[in-house]
């Protein structure tokens, strides 16, 4: 992916069958690639997705304020060094992967070991389970972050642009079903 020409096309990553959630509801919502040509091979359909992700990311964060300082991912996502990269990017932020497997069990647990006793706050057992197991974090690349803010409003643009699509794929799809 690192030969991938970035934002060669626009991913739109609303790809659960119940549509999407935030930072808009709609039960319609579908997974989408425009910009395609082609030019565009599998590297830049790979990385596509991995900016639409960020830039949904981004999307969602803009709804609900100020982005935080930093960033922290588990899961999938930190096992992706490129996205990682990509995300610290398009949220001009750090981005600090967690090296916790199973991060929402760990999180339960936690709170679970607060109710407890076995630690005094939640805080205390971030430091005792989480901080040990942050990596560095992963600076935004200028250049990159220059890019994305420039195709951020195209990509919500887009988002607006299709969801007369998606709900005149749904009606039709009602009306095969």
């Amino acid at each position: 992916m690192a030969d991938a020409r970035p934002g060669a096309v626009t991913f739109h990553p609303y790809i659960a069958p119940t549509g999407e959630r935030g930072p808009f509801s709609d039960p319609e919502a579908r997974a989408s690639f425009t910009g395609l040509d082609r030019t565009v091979g599998w590297p830049e359909m790979v990385r596509g997705v991995y900016e639409g992700l960020a830039m949904a990311a981004r999307d969602c964060y803009a709804a609900m304020g100020a982005i935080p300082a930093e960033i922290r991912v588990a899961g999938g996502a930190a096992r992706s060094a490129q996205l990682v990269h990509i995300l610290a990017a398009t949220l001009n932020r750090p981005v600090r992967a967690v090296a916790q497997e199973e991060a929402g069990a760990a999180g339960a647990a936690m709170i679970a070991a607060v109710q407890s006793g076995v630690f005094d706050s939640l805080e205390a057992a971030n430091t005792t389970w989480v901080t040990p197991l942050l990596r560095d974090a992963i600076p935004p690349d200028p250049e990159l972050t220059a890019l994305y803010d420039g195709l951020f409003p195209a990509f919500r643009a887009g988002r607006n642009t299709l969801q007369p699509l998606w709900h005149s794929q749904a009606n039709t799809r009602k009306q095969v079903s």
